[in-house]
């Protein structure tokens, strides 16, 4: 996770954030949630490893762009030892 997402979490949002990643098994589909910030949006997707590449990446970045009506500003990618990719984009709407 971003730190910066991680210091806007309360206790109990962490906990339940830890939980979903924990019990997502390879074969499990796409999970996504929003979370507002600001005037932009956090936007975390956990997929199993095996089905990200940099095209689905970029596919996502402009279905968020479209969807949510502006630029990913900035993206994580974290996929360590386990059988998941995360990704945390921050997507700011324009005006």
């Amino acid at each position: 996770m971003p730190k910066i997402e991680l210091f806007l979490l309360s206790a109990d949002e962490l906990r339940a954030e830890i939980r979903t990643v924990r019990s997502l098994g390879p074969g499990d589909g796409l999970r996504v949630r929003f979370r507002p910030h600001g005037r932009g949006v956090w936007v975390t997707t956990i997929m199993p490893r095996e089905r990200f590449s940099g095209e689905i990446r970029h596919w996502m970045e402009q279905i968020l762009a479209e969807y949510l009506g502006g630029p990913v500003i900035d993206y994580q990618l974290s996929l360590g030892e386990s059988e998941q990719a995360r990704l945390h984009f921050y997507v700011a709407p324009v005006d």
